[in-house]
């Protein structure tokens, strides 16, 4: 899948901080409890400074004169090990309520690029391959959350690098101001590097996509490699690509590394900074050995501070490269469509069921919230159909016909004659550039969303199957056995059922890949003969199919079964039993009718009729 469907707008992303603004309105009450849980957390050290200072001007006095609030030595010492002890167990607290956090909203973010793309109204073309897909719905989103988290710790650090800044000034502000500089200057650098922090980000997705990418490949042309003794370039490619990401995340890694160690060593250039000016002001008593620890202790966190600031700024960023790849992987999707707030299914099995019923009523146009359940089929009518492929190039040009209840109608022509583009335009599985469809003399506004089971199933002349059973790749969601076995004898399908060692649990691999190309095509013929659809729809089912296999398929289909068929093919068995033929030559219908009738007529379809031309590959 490349692009959406052309009279669909698209939409700019928003700002970073308006995606936030919208994520911290998911259960907000959770959001405020982390916040206030952190920001006592990484507020709470400014009590631990105040009583290290206290106490140590307490013990300077050579004995344990009264301290900080009229507290003595050891109780001092007790109030330090309650506070220290206390934030142990903010700590405890709070990291239990961000990880629960942290994991609804990675969640809530991929659960909405996922469905979006699998249930939004037109046709669904990702701007990406499969494997660079995954990609972004498994790494964007950890970025947003990391940022997040920046925004739940920030208040804290915040309040806590202000006051004790504050607290320091009025115990000696030259030494507070030359201390701080450092600090502030880092921060400023981080700010200046951030097209470098954006770009480098960019270009390890990138890379990584890429190689995901090719692993996705790879395991579905496995066959093909070994077949054509290309084992050898297929793992010097992989290493090319591996070398191209590892530099790319070298850089992206050596630049944030970077920072973090320029924000920690500032720190310490402090702390030694501290140790050559309060020399002269513990001799001249202006500065005392608590005022020392004092600075000492905040001086660690502040400097941890400015790090997170400055780290928090380059995560701004990287936020964004997050949120404007998603919002890309959606294309035109309105734009808080990524930051979608719809409470997740993930309490009770009831949350499930009531929350796919409300996506799928979402997802579909106005005019198609309908029940697709059971309405009887009569005719489907298409009037001058076109698709033009994303290079510019006519796919299919006005092409009409007419399909009625029962009939068996098939689609012939050569290759490149456009029969698949046809049937993909069709379905809404590619976006039309021009033409209209009618379902019983009602317009279908969303063939996409329109034609699904019960209305409509289709089976590709590539199908897929998943890595999973036989059985569930028949029934998906069903467990209905019965229906297993009819649709397995209408697909001819039983014997070769029989054969294999654990029957319908026999995994099929990866794409089907334990199974013959026959067995393949009738295992998703069964699956579309488990839907009990009224309109069947098959490209080139023969492809794989010996013709007597291909015969027993359609005098079973038929007779057990009141059936409307549109089937792409150039085999004879289907032709003779069909009702009406459409010929078709560089995207257009030239002739249709019934077989004697064209015969005579048609030289195309003489020439087809005759074998000169046999079609194995999709338009």
């Amino acid at each position: 899948m490349t692009t959406a469907s052309a009279s669909q707008p698209r939409h700019k992303p928003l700002s970073t901080f308006a995606y936030m603004r919208a994520l911290t309105q998911y259960r907000p009450w959770f959001f405020i409890l982390n916040l206030i849980l952190w920001t006592a957390f990484h507020s709470s050290p400014l009590l631990f400074g105040v009583l290290i200072k206290a106490l140590f001007d307490t013990l300077s006095g050579g004995e344990a004169l009264t301290g900080w609030g009229g507290l003595n030595a050891t109780m001092l010492v007790l109030a330090i090990a309650v506070t220290d002890f206390s934030r142990l167990g903010m700590f405890a607290l709070g990291i239990n309520t961000w990880i629960r956090y942290w994991l609804q909203i990675e969640t809530l973010l991929r659960r909405n690029l996922v469905r979006y793309l699998l249930t939004a109204a037109g046709s669904r073309h990702l701007p990406e391959s499969s494997g660079e897909t995954v990609s972004r719905v498994r790494d964007e989103p950890m970025e947003v959350v990391e940022y997040i988290e920046r925004w739940v710790d920030g208040s804290g650090v915040l309040i806590f690098s202000i006051v004790a800044i504050t607290i320091m000034v009025r115990i000696d502000p030259l030494i507070t101001s030359v201390i701080i500089v450092p600090l502030i200057a880092m921060v400023l650098i981080t700010q200046a590097l951030t097209p470098y922090i954006r770009n480098f980000r960019r270009r390890f997705r990138r890379d990584t996509e890429a190689v995901t990418d090719f692993i996705s490949e790879s395991m579905t042309a496995i066959l093909a490699v070994k077949a054509s003794g290309r084992e050898a370039a297929m793992v010097n490619h992989f290493d090319s690509l591996n070398q191209k990401r590892r530099k790319s995340a070298l850089r992206d890694s050596l630049l944030r590394e970077l920072l973090r160690l320029g924000n920690a060593n500032m720190g310490v250039l402090s702390l030694g900074i501290i140790l050559l000016m309060v020399a002269r002001a513990l001799e001249q008593h202006s500065f005392s050995i608590g005022d020392f620890a004092l600075f000492a202790d905040y001086l660690g966190r502040l400097s941890w501070n400015m790090a997170f600031f400055g780290d928090a700024l380059s995560q701004h960023k990287r936020a964004g490269v997050a949120f404007e790849r998603m919002h890309k992987l959606m294309q035109d999707s309105p734009a808080n469509e990524v930051t979608r707030l719809e409470r997740l299914p993930l309490d009770t099995k009831a949350d499930v069921y009531d929350a796919a019923s409300q996506d799928n009523q979402r997802a579909r146009p106005d005019s198609e919230q309908q029940d697709v359940s059971r309405e009887t089929f009569e005719t489907l009518e298409v009037n001058n159909l076109g698709y033009i492929y994303p290079n510019g190039t006519q796919g299919v040009q006005d092409v009409s016909f007419k399909v009625s209840r029962g009939s068996f109608t098939v689609i012939t022509g050569r290759i490149g004659a456009g029969k698949t583009t046809l049937l993909r335009a069709m379905l809404g599985l590619t976006p039309l550039a021009s033409g209209d469809i009618y379902w019983n003399n009602q317009l279908v506004t969303d063939p996409a969303s329109f034609f699904v089971p019960p209305r409509s199933a289709y089976t590709a002349q590539v199908p897929r199957l998943f890595s999973d059973t036989l059985q569930e790749n028949i029934l998906l969601d069903s467990q209905d056995e019965q229906q297993l076995v009819t649709a397995s004898r209408l697909a001819v399908l039983e014997h070769d059922v029989a054969r294999l060692d654990k029957g319908y649990q026999t995994l099929v691999g990866s794409r089907g890949v334990k199974l013959s190309g026959g067995q393949i095509q009738r295992s998703a013929a069964a699956r579309m003969f488990a839907r009990n659809s009224d309109l069947l729809v098959f490209d080139d089912l023969s492809s794989a199919l010996d013709v007597e296999t291909e015969a027993r398929l359609w005098h079973e289909l038929f007779q057990q079964r009141e059936v409307t068929c549109l089937v792409v093919s150039h085999r004879k068995v289907a032709l003779e039993r069909a009702d009406h033929i459409l010929v078709m030559k560089d995207g257009q219908i030239i002739a249709e009718g019934q077989l004697t009738d064209l015969l005579r007529t048609c030289d195309e379809m003489n020439y087809l009729w005759s074998g000169h031309d046999q079609p194995t590959a999709a338009d």
